[in-house]
């Protein structure tokens, strides 16, 4: 059974995110591979949820809300590079491998967390 997945990118209550994308990950284009962020325009994204997207300086960001960013098409295989900047109290990630799109969460997808505060030290970024 091949199994695709979806990009899900969320910011979750007062986060702050920045994706920055440097000009060595807009030249990849041209090499085969799918740009999804072109930091000009959100066009290959669905904005699911209230949250104030906008682009800034090529970069995705948002000041308020909840809510996602799922990516139109679905990839098997992907590398995946993103600089985040958030304010301490925010609780956001990036989901992959979402088994369906129209139930984005821990449940059904795997989850880069991005929540420096949680008390739970095991569930920290990076862990």
């Amino acid at each position: 059974m091949k199994r695709a997945s979806a990009i899900a990118l969320g910011v979750f209550l007062f986060g702050l995110a920045g994706v920055e994308h440097p000009p060595a990950a807009f030249a990849q284009s041209a090499a085969g591979w799918t740009t999804l962020l072109d930091g000009k325009t959100l066009n290959n994204w669905t904005p699911v949820g209230k949250v104030d997207w906008k682009i800034i300086g090529r970069e995705i960001w948002s000041t308020n809300g909840q809510g996602f960013l799922l990516s139109k098409q679905s990839y098997g295989d992907f590398e995946l590079r993103a600089d985040i900047w958030v304010t301490p109290d925010a609780n956001s990630g990036i989901f992959i491998r979402c088994q369906d799109p129209n139930k984005v969460g821990a449940a059904t997808c795997y989850e880069v967390n991005v929540y420096d505060t949680r008390p739970d030290p095991a569930a920290r970024p990076g862990s």
